[in-house]
């Protein structure tokens, strides 16, 4: 009898896993990958689409995706694109049977790689992220956002908590919408820009001939109850002396959040300055708009929004600069 017992779940089980093995190599990963894709440019009102060369599955809960491409219809009309040589997304299960939803994401650019693990409970989102080796010049979206080429590579962590709460809309239906909530929202960054440069290339009229060195720039962030700041900004070689103090009060949205950054910086190579001298030349020039310490720094404050920065007048202040 107890042989027979045995024998049956055997049976059962065989054909549980028959099942379960013919559901994945049939799985069409190709149609969700389709559906993912069509939901994003349904959401970002069209603004944002992907396309892919290759879906398969991944990790019995995931999808991985191969050449895939992400373009962002920006408001100037001059659209943005990404491409990523390998994308994977994968639903970590554990964290289901908890009834929250957790997803893990990792991107392939090049040489770099970008690991991230995103939470959501009922009013958090939780999130950690790290990247390896990402090259700014792969692809160079910087540059093409700011007319001027912006070289370097990033690696680094972050993680944190966001808030999240229900905002009821006048003729929405269901729950209403979910917006940031500042106050409770926290997070901790460390990051290291290596052979970091700027130009060649023309930002806000000025023209950079030659690239610049920044050398290796290290970056420590946090945030407290919305509240951002570079809590420690260290710079290692570079032709161009910088020193950075930024501060990020959160909003609702972005675009609206308080900016409050002030950046000190002069070019200390007078080799490269003989050799450029229009370099040494626009300088000058900037020092009509820019104020100018007794230590020859030029000194660049912006204030008001993130979505509309306003630069000020005056000098950083003292004690600010690396933690503000």
């Amino acid at each position: 009898m107890q042989n027979r017992w045995l024998r049956g779940a055997g049976y059962v089980a065989f054909a549980l896993g028959a099942l379960l093995f013919f559901f994945y190599v049939t799985f069409p990963a190709a149609a969700v990958g389709q559906r993912v894709a069509h939901e994003i440019q349904q959401r970002s009102g069209g603004a944002l689409t992907i396309t892919f060369d290759e879906v398969s599955l991944y990790r019995f809960s995931g999808i991985a995706a191969e050449g895939v491409k992400i373009r962002y219809a920006g408001q100037d009309g001059q659209p943005l694109e990404l491409v990523v040589d390998a994308l994977t997304l994968r639903l970590r299960l554990l964290r289901l049977l908890l009834l929250d939803l957790s997803l893990s994401l990792g991107l392939e650019l090049g040489e770099g790689e970008i690991d991230a693990v995103v939470t959501k409970t009922a009013d958090l989102v939780d999130f950690e992220l790290e990247v390896d080796d990402l090259d700014f010049n792969q692809p160079p979206i910087l540059g093409r956002l700011t007319g001027l080429t912006i070289s370097g590579t990033l690696a680094g962590k972050a993680k944190g908590t966001l808030g999240l709460a229900k905002v009821s809309k006048p003729g929405a239906a269901g729950g209403g919408e979910e917006e940031l909530v500042p106050d409770r929202s926290e997070a901790q960054a460390s990051l290291t820009i290596r052979d970091a440069a700027l130009g060649p290339g023309t930002v806000a009229g000025f023209t950079v001939p030659a690239a610049i060195g920044l050398g290796q720039l290290d970056l420590a962030i946090d945030m407290r109850r919305g509240r951002a700041r570079i809590a420690n900004f260290q710079q290692k070689g570079g032709q161009l002396a910088v020193e950075l103090s930024a501060g990020l009060s959160l909003r609702r949205t972005l675009a609206q959040s308080g900016l409050d950054t002030c950046l000190r910086f002069k070019l200390a190579d007078d080799a490269f300055l003989a050799k450029y001298p229009k370099i040494n030349t626009a300088l000058q020039l900037a020092q009509v708009q820019l104020n100018k310490d007794g230590d020859g720094y030029l000194h660049l404050k912006l204030g008001g929004s993130v979505g509309h920065p306003q630069r000020q007048r005056g000098l950083c202040r003292s004690g600010a600069l690396g933690a503000p």
